[in-house]
């Protein structure tokens, strides 16, 4: 007899299954969009805004990563929570980036985006800056270009599952 259970994405769940009049407690936490959740040793600060409408009409959002755990295993990504609509992301052209499918924790029209930082993972103490281009248009504020204010960063080792 074998038991078998799909990833989760809706949050922690918990059930009972009984198998020859026998109770088993089975839990589950909420796959971190394909990976594993390393959040919580890795420090992540927004650092300076760069390259003010040049020819590209993107601005960059400097991330700084501080590992200050054990070592991370790749690869790593930042998933950003709430950066897409069903229809946009506001990176620049051409930057590399996937939708992924995440519990962010409430229903929104806003989806995640995972951006791959470190494809080799992250050594104990290591400190990383990533940059992040998005669309800036002089005309249009936040959230339709320039880099949004409102998201929750994440940090995930392994690959993160597209949508």
């Amino acid at each position: 007899m074998g038991i078998a259970v799909a990833t989760n994405s809706a949050g922690f769940q918990s059930a009972t299954v009984t198998i020859g009049g026998q109770n088993f407690n089975v839990t589950q936490s909420a796959s971190a969009c394909g990976g594993t959740d390393v959040s919580s040793q890795v420090q992540v600060t927004r650092r300076a805004l760069l390259d003010q409408w040049n020819y590209n009409n993107s601005l960059t959002q400097q991330l700084q990563l501080v590992n200050n755990g054990p070592v991370i295993p790749g690869p790593v990504s930042v998933v950003l929570y709430g950066i897409c609509t069903q229809f946009f992301c506001p990176f620049a052209n051409g930057f590399s980036y996937t939708r992924v499918q995440c519990q962010a924790g409430q229903l929104s029209f806003l989806e995640p985006a995972a951006v791959l930082v470190a494809p080799n993972g992250l050594a104990a103490n290591q400190t990383l800056i990533s940059d992040l281009p998005f669309y800036a248009n002089p005309y249009q504020p936040p959230p339709n270009s320039g880099p949004p204010t409102a998201v929750t960063i994440s940090v995930i080792s392994g690959t993160p599952g597209a949508q």
